[in-house]
């Protein structure tokens, strides 16, 4: 009995995570625990998987068949995004005139800029885009990078929110901080830059964290916003050809934190050409270390664009990985 009561309440937790909708202009203590649960109950739903196919396991063991068959098949429901993720996506080969973004999120505290460096020259990105950068990053970067990506706005904080951009070719105007009369407290840096003959808007994102109850408000606030600017700013008449959005989201691309952006026609390069779950972010110490991680990080983006590659970066001393993802403007 108890155990079928835990598989309900386990049932009725994933139909809310999946289906419970709110207004971002909507807040209040309930609505922002409740927005909370269902972003906590997307992210992990790998993980719960995981949980469900053992307990199927014990059930099997104990002969408890029902259970067992109900128990394996929550199991496949959570597992399968994840197994068909595996699967080779069709994409177009890449070529030498696509645009290769790269983000990362270097973390505050890392003071060995080494690895970095040495995944963006591997790499060989067109644009850079860094989040939690700070001051003392500057120089090495300089010396290392300077002459292949001589272009460079630079936003550094002692805390979690510094930025910068780094880019092959010139800026077309001058850089900005955010869409004028935002209410944005986190730097977002915006660019134009031309890319074979294209003119291409990149903005570098880093959305609040959804680390306490105020936080969450700022974050569903900042989504909103983002997604209506974006809709709208592909539609004026000085829209750019193409506009991409990369860094940290704190929130998978599917979940419903982020839904906005998805209603605003932006595309997610993983989503679309990427193979496997593509996670980004977890723990670097201790015993949860060894767990699953989570996509946190992304590169999305609207207009006439075909992505033709992407990844996720080997590790830089953050507890983020880097993304990246090669995109081709004027082609859909």
């Amino acid at each position: 009995m108890i155990a079928w009561l835990g598989v309900g309440v386990f049932v009725s937790a994933l139909l809310f995570g999946e289906f419970y909708r709110t207004d971002p202009a909507v807040s209040g203590p309930l609505e922002t625990r409740l927005v909370f649960l269902s972003l906590l109950i997307q992210s992990f739903a790998f993980h719960g998987g995981i949980a469900v196919a053992l307990a199927c396991v014990l059930a099997a063991a104990l002969k408890r068949r029902r259970l067992g068959i109900t128990l394996g098949l929550a199991a496949a429901l959570l597992l399968g995004p994840a197994a068909w993720s595996q699967l080779p996506r069709g994409s177009a080969p890449a070529d030498k005139s696509d645009l290769v973004v790269l983000s990362a999120n270097v973390l505050y505290t890392n003071e060995d800029p080494s690895a970095f460096i040495g995944l963006v020259l591997d790499v060989d990105p067109d644009v850079v885009l860094i989040q939690e950068y700070r001051a003392s990053w500057s120089e090495p970067l300089e010396e290392a990078l300077g002459e292949r990506y001589p272009h460079r706005v630079e936003l550094p904080s002692r805390g979690a929110f510094g930025e910068a951009v780094l880019s092959k070719t010139p800026f077309l105007d001058t850089p900005k901080r955010a869409p004028e009369g935002w209410e944005w407290d986190n730097p977002l840096i915006l660019v134009e830059i031309e890319h074979d003959g294209e003119r291409i808007e990149i903005g570098c994102v880093h959305l609040m964290a959804p680390l306490s109850w105020k936080a969450i408000e700022v974050q569903r606030r900042q989504v909103a916003m983002l997604g209506s600017w974006a809709e709208s700013r592909v539609s004026m008449d000085d829209a750019p050809d193409a506009l991409i959005l990369a860094g940290d989201f704190n929130a998978p691309y599917r979940s419903n934190h982020l839904r906005e952006l998805r209603s605003a026609g932006l595309r997610e390069a993983h989503d679309e050409v990427g193979v496997g779950r593509g996670s980004t972010w977890g723990p670097r110490r201790g015993s949860l270390s060894w767990a699953p991680g989570i996509r946190l990080d992304q590169v999305i983006y609207a207009g006439e664009i075909l992505c033709t590659g992407g990844g996720v970066g080997s590790p830089i001393g953050s507890d983020h990985r880097p993304v990246w993802a090669s995109l081709r403007i004027g082609s859909e």
